[in-house]
């Protein structure tokens, strides 16, 4: 097919050959926003043939300081803006829709859709879509995540796979963690509890349909280059979970990317010791727990557990560990932890992170036996177990034994 002058129109196989990389594969994109309809154009421009959209919001005249799409699109769907953007981009280019507002309605077709695809892509800053996405198993593909924190100052990208216990709600909570040793991270935390976030941003469903989110065009631009270009590199033969952060400085202009990988996870559960909770646990964290058994032996030591308790999902995080707080009583069969709070890693832990990562457990060691639970360990977590039950959340209580390790779920 030729246009008026003769000439062949762009197709998906000839933006791929220009763009000189592999097309991206059968991809469901989630969220058709800002973040969205750039990585939207860059993969129609780099020949992507097959498009799944998720989305149920409308484009709004305020929506094009930041979006790709014209005037002309005010008041039609963000699907149909990007379908229009992909007829415009190229031949042939299929666009399956899905006006769903995930969090308000039957999520059959949503799963059913993502067992046709080959990855997914979430752009949408939904905390229930984080959610549910970490609630999906199957099939094993990979998925992608990314937000823009602190007035455009932080894009962050969470790359894992459907099932994997790193999943991405996991790997948000672990992102809060590195707020402990990251100044990027900790400042983004630190303006969320400021006055002028309060001021500035919606609390509930910040993104492009904000009015009150001020971020330029040109700053998501950055964020979604930085985050399309790591999920092109890593999403086709992902084999572990990665968080990438993108930065820009004051002035806007970007400061670099920066790639973790978070340390692997031991899971605990679901089974009768947690009380159907599955609990994961950042395996450098339980290593520090041998650590302080083996110091403290014989006598018997604990702390603190630092995390966060999803009840959507039935999940526990544990992310970090206190040592020996003062004020405790040790023997070699018994132990009466001190209060929380009394140590600079808690203090210092607590207020790097924005309490954000609470305690929400304790753990002590059986130096010389094995990391079952007796009726004076029950009866000594009975007090947290109470307090804890006022709040309606579980108690959570760590043993690491002589060669193996438990952790129980009380109060459920």
């Amino acid at each position: 097919m030729r246009d008026f002058y003769g000439l062949v129109p762009a197709t998906p196989a000839i933006l791929e050959a220009v763009s000189g990389e592999t097309a991206i594969p059968k991809t469901m994109l989630v969220g058709a926003g800002a973040l969205g309809s750039a990585f939207a154009d860059y993969a129609l421009r780099g020949g992507a043939k097959e498009l799944t959209v998720v989305d149920y919001d409308t484009f709004l005249p305020h929506n094009i300081a930041r979006h790709r799409g014209l005037r002309e699109h005010v008041w039609r769907s963000k699907i149909d803006v990007l379908k229009t953007m992909a007829s415009d981009r190229a031949q042939d280019v299929q666009i399956d829709d899905l006006e769903l507002q995930i969090g308000c309605g039957d999520l059959d077709e949503f799963s059913d859709k993502i067992k046709q695809q080959s990855q997914v892509i979430d752009a949408t800053a939904n905390v229930l879509v984080r959610r549910y996405l970490s609630s999906i198993t199957q099939p094993s593909i990979p998925v992608m995540r990314s937000e823009i924190f602190n007035q455009g100052k932080l894009g962050v990208t969470l790359i894992t796979r459907l099932g994997d216990p790193q999943n991405l709600n996991y790997l948000f909570h672990y992102l809060v963690s590195l707020g402990h040793s990251n100044e990027s991270i900790r400042n983004w935390l630190k303006y969320e509890t400021s006055s002028s976030f309060l001021e500035e941003e919606l609390i509930l469903g910040h993104g492009c349909r904000s009015l009150t989110t001020k971020i330029p065009a040109y700053k998501v631009d950055a964020h979604a280059t930085a985050a399309f270009a790591a999920g092109k590199h890593h999403l086709p033969n992902l084999s572990e979970a990665l968080i990438a952060i993108n930065e820009i400085g004051d002035d806007g202009i970007p400061l670099g990317s920066t790639l973790f990988q978070p340390d692997p996870v031991i899971t605990f559960g679901k089974n009768a010791d947690t009380a159907g909770w599955r609990i994961i646990a950042s395996k450098s964290v339980v290593g520090k727990l041998h650590q302080q058994r083996k110091k403290a032996a014989p006598l018997e030591t604990g702390g603190y557990l630092f995390g966060a308790i999803d009840e959507f999902l039935s999940e526990i995080y544990i992310l970090a560990i206190s040592g020996e707080p003062p004020g405790t009583k040790a023997t070699e069969t018994s132990l009466e932890l001190g209060r929380w709070w009394q140590t600079g890693f808690e203090k210092s832990f607590i207020r790097r992170t924005q309490g954000r990562l609470p305690p929400i457990g304790t753990w002590h060691s059986h130096p010389t036996s094995s990391p079952r639970a007796s009726t004076k360990d029950r009866k000594t977590v009975a007090a947290f177990v109470e307090e804890d039950a006022r709040k309606g959340l579980p108690t959570i209580m760590a043993i690491t034994g002589q060669d193996s390790d438990r952790i129980y779920v009380l109060g459920e």
